[in-house]
C-alpha cells in the first residue's frame, strides 16, 4: 500500500511539472513573439526610409509609330521627349476644354427638350447604364415602346 501511495505521488509530481513546465514554456514563446513582433516593429520602422519629396520626373514620352525605324540617335529621342514634355500640358488643357464644350452642347440640347422628354431621356440613360451591354451578352436588349 505504502508502495502504490509512494508511486502515485510521484506520478502526481511528474504530471504536475510537465504541466507547470508546459505552461512556462508557453508563457515563454508568448513573450519571445511579442518581443519579437515589437523588436522587428521597430526594425522595419527604423529601416524605413524616410519619404522623400516627391520630384516631378521628366515625362517618358513614346517614340511615334514608326520612328522607330529611322535609326534615332539617343540625342534624338532625347529631344523627342522633351518635345512631347513641352506640349503635354498644353494638349491636357485641350482636352480639358473639349470635354466642356462637349459638357455645353449637351446641357443646351437638353434645354431643347420638355420635362417630359427630359425626364424619359434620364430615365431610359439610367436603364441603359443598368442593363449589360448588348454586344457582350447573348439576350436581346428589350424594346422601348417606341422602337419598332
Amino acid at each position: 500500500m505504502a508502495r502504490s501511495i509512494s508511486l502515485l505521488a510521484v506520478v502526481f509530481a511528474l504530471t504536475s511539472w510537465a504541466l507547470i513546465k508546459d505552461q512556462t514554456r508557453a508563457q515563454d514563446q508568448t513573450l519571445r513573439i511579442s518581443a519579437s513582433t515589437s523588436a522587428e516593429a521597430t526594425l522595419l520602422a527604423q529601416a524605413e526610409p524616410k519619404p522623400k519629396p516627391k520630384t516631378r520626373k521628366p515625362p517618358a514620352g513614346r517614340i511615334p509609330n514608326g520612328w522607330g525605324k529611322l535609326g534615332l540617335s539617343p540625342e534624338q529621342k532625347k529631344n523627342i521627349y522633351e518635345i512631347q514634355g513641352k506640349y503635354k500640358v498644353e494638349i491636357e488643357e485641350l482636352e480639358k476644354q473639349i470635354e466642356d464644350v462637349k459638357t455645353k452642347q449637351l446641357d443646351d440640347m437638353e434645354g431643347v427638350l420638355t420635362a417630359d422628354q427630359l425626364s424619359k431621356l434620364k430615365a431610359q440613360t439610367k436603364s441603359t447604364k443598368e442593363k449589360p451591354d448588348p454586344e457582350n451578352s447573348e439576350t436581346k436588349p428589350a424594346q422601348t415602346p417606341n422602337s419598332k
